[in-house]
């Protein structure tokens, strides 16, 4: 799998785990501390959050911490 598929892949995959925790994406964006933009600009896979901003989306989505490694 490419990089680029890899990376859309994760990046659905926590659109599903916000889902699944009944969470908004305002709601995961306020709790990163991030914009509503720049929140959607992750889940979408257009963007990727800097390292402090995985760490704080590992913890909010409580995903395995080494979730994005391969990113």
């Amino acid at each position: 799998m490419s990089m680029e598929k890899q990376r859309s892949f994760r990046m659905t995959k926590i659109r599903e785990q916000r889902e699944f925790l009944k969470l908004t994406q305002s709601k995961v964006a306020i709790l990163c501390g991030v914009s509503l933009y720049a929140y959607q600009q992750w889940e979408t896979g257009v963007g990727k959050p800097n390292e402090k901003n995985r760490i704080k989306v590992i913890a909010v989505l409580q995903l395995p911490k080494d979730y994005f490694e391969e990113l």
